[in-house]
């Protein structure tokens, strides 16, 4: 179905219909367009718990998740520019319940896109600090370690055999 759903032969067969199908089609998937994006934001607000919580042993997961949302995204948006710039599309056709739906979905995906836009500048700037501190981290332990070795020198066994036996 999803094939189906996101290929090129639905596509090519959807734009050789009646403008009016192309029209319910074109608002169908903007539809689902939109529910890519609720889908992408809670992914979002997902990878945002794991960051805080430092559970990284399931970020990879949700990344999987959400490159998977965008391919489908992706795939619909190409059918959506390519139905528009159709020669079958006619505006005219879109009746004004059908602009309406349009423009709500429209005001619904760039309210959704603006705050997935803010969620993951947030977890990307935590992403850079969090990998900041592990490099100090990793730098400090390096130079307590070489200065750690400068006064610890090595005893010899040979002496330490001696001392015992004294």
């Amino acid at each position: 179905m999803e094939t189906e759903l996101f290929g090129q032969d639905n596509m090519e067969s959807s734009l050789r219909r009646g403008s009016v199908e192309t029209v319910s089609s074109l608002v169908d998937r903007i539809e689902l367009q939109v529910d890519l994006l609720q889908q992408l934001h809670i992914l979002c607000q997902t990878e945002s718990l794991i960051l805080e919580n430092l559970k990284l042993e399931s970020l990879c997961e949700v990344v999987e998740e959400k490159e998977s949302v965008v391919a489908k995204l992706d795939a619909l948006t190409a059918w959506v520019s390519a139905t528009m710039r159709s020669k079958t599309f006619n505006l005219s056709n879109v009746s004004a319940g059908q602009r309406q739906k349009l423009a709500t979905l429209k005001a619904e995906a760039v309210r959704l896109i603006h705050l997935i836009h803010q969620i993951d500048s947030k977890n990307l700037v935590f992403l850079q600090n969090f990998k900041a501190e592990v490099v100090q981290s990793s730098h400090d332990l390096r130079l307590e370690f070489v200065l750690h070795s400068a006064y610890m020198q090595p005893i010899p066994s040979a002496s330490l055999i001696s001392e015992v036996a004294e």
